[in-house]
């Protein structure tokens, strides 16, 4: 008898584990979703009438207002905030030069502090890698700048003030990264485009058996396809992991 109630409260107190990890994930997915309806209707909101019908016409959107007639510009909202993904009207804003850099700033932000805790939570990885990381994470550029190497300069300015160490590398046989800080190799890129993600992948192949603690990659000023980053990090991530311990930070 006393087997089976102490069973009973270790089913109750795992079913109230549960219920509470439950509840939490669909708060944070409702709050999630909330946010993402919010940015789309920012976006949208920076359109001119003429480019939201254009995007209408583009996506084969054919609003129906509910009293029937001629649908209004509202109509016509309404139908790409149900039918355009977040990811799709972030790459028609770019393409029609419309600054939503307040949106993508928010969502970068975003992205940053949840890959800061996956890090964090991670015990298998050191606490110098996770400061240095969040240092890269926590600087932001004067300015989006033109070149490579005012984007490495200012950020190894940042660097310094924090870690000493850090120094522009030399060049070490063939691997060369542009900063390491303590013996972690940090690799700039900005302006970011297709080419500089595949320079990358080349370099990974030559950079761990000289920096073993780890290898950050810091990516400015962003100009790629969405669907073709998230396959680029999500490859070369996997392609890493019995190299080390690779951390990407997109600003």
């Amino acid at each position: 008898m006393g087997d089976l109630k102490d069973n009973l409260k270790k089913f109750g107190s795992s079913a109230r584990k549960a219920l509470i990890v439950g509840a939490k994930a669909l708060a944070e997915n409702l709050q999630e979703t909330a946010k993402e309806s919010s940015r789309k209707r920012q976006i949208v909101g920076k359109m001119y009438e003429g480019t939201i019908k254009e995007l209408a016409r583009q996506r084969g959107l054919h609003p129906e207002p509910f009293l029937g007639g001629k649908p209004t510009i509202d109509d016509y909202k309404e139908s790409i905030l149900s039918n355009v993904s977040l990811t799709e009207l972030i790459e028609f804003a770019r393409k029609k030069r419309i600054d939503i850099r307040d949106v993508t700033d928010s969502i970068n932000e975003d992205e940053a502090r949840k890959e800061q805790k996956k890090l964090d939570d991670d015990a298998s990885v050191s606490d110098e890698f996770k400061k240095v990381a969040q240092t890269v994470r926590e600087f932001m550029p004067l300015k989006n700048y033109p070149n490579e190497y005012q984007y490495q300069a200012e950020l190894t300015q940042w660097l310094r003030a924090r870690f000493p160490n850090t120094n522009i590398e030399v060049q070490r046989g063939s691997s060369r990264p542009d900063i390491v800080v303590n013996g972690i190799a940090v690799e700039v890129k900005g302006p970011t485009w297709d080419e500089d993600l595949r320079t990358i992948a080349d370099k990974l192949v030559r950079y761990p058996q000289w920096f073993r603690k780890g290898i950050i990659i810091a990516l400015f000023n962003v100009h790629v396809n969405p669907h073709l980053y998230e396959e680029w990090a999500k490859g070369i991530t996997k392609s890493f992991t019995d190299k080390g311990h690779l951390e990407i930070v997109k600003k």
